[in-house]
């Protein structure tokens, strides 16, 4: 147990180094094991559980980008006099915006892959890990605004870890239950 926690640490040191997080936030990160998370492996027979990017928070953000492009374009058409200075404000502030939800939905691989769970193992796009060379998997919870940040960590067998920032799923019941509750289902129903 003592060598996982030092595996925590370094994940969260690293995270650290990068520059994506405040030292404040990660002062108060956590990890948990996802068998913390969701102790109850019950779930109907399944063979296998995907998730991918949520559409409907895609689709929401592009609507919204594109109302505030529209709001622009009629406001120019409409007005006769209007005030240019403020006009160009609002569209480069609007421009920072559909710049960062095109990115981070489209263009960023980091945030945008798909996590199938099954009796084999988890395959994360196209890279594939059997059960048995899996230690652990963890939720790495980084607090902040709304739900925060969250990391999937899969620990490896020897040591090595990988971390996958799930700021792109979104399920109902919240995406650190629901992947949890799947991968501890089928790591107790591993072929």
């Amino acid at each position: 147990m003592e060598l996982l926690e030092s595996i925590h640490q370094k994940i969260i040191s690293e995270l650290d180094t990068r520059g994506k997080v405040s030292q404040f936030l990660l002062a108060n990160a956590t990890i948990r094991p996802t068998s913390s998370i969701y102790k109850n492996s019950q779930s109907p027979s399944l063979k296998s559980r995907a998730f991918r990017p949520s559409r409907p928070i895609k689709i929401f953000y592009i609507v919204f980008a594109a109302s505030i492009w529209a709001a622009i374009f009629y406001a120019i058409r409409v007005q006769k006099d209007i005030n240019q200075g403020g006009l160009a404000i609002v569209m480069i502030a609007s421009l920072i915006i559909t710049i960062n939800v095109l990115w981070q939905f489209f263009y960023d691989n980091t945030l945008n892959f798909s996590i199938q769970i099954d009796p084999l193992g988890i395959t994360v796009d196209d890279q594939f890990l059997e059960w048995e060379k899996i230690r652990e998997t963890s939720i790495l919870n980084i607090p902040g605004r709304g739900r925060g940040l969250n990391y999937l960590i899969i620990i490896l067998e020897n040591d090595e870890y990988l971390s996958f920032e799930l700021t792109n799923f979104y399920t109902l019941r919240g995406i650190v239950k629901s992947l949890s509750k799947y991968i501890e289902y089928f790591k107790a129903h591993a072929a």
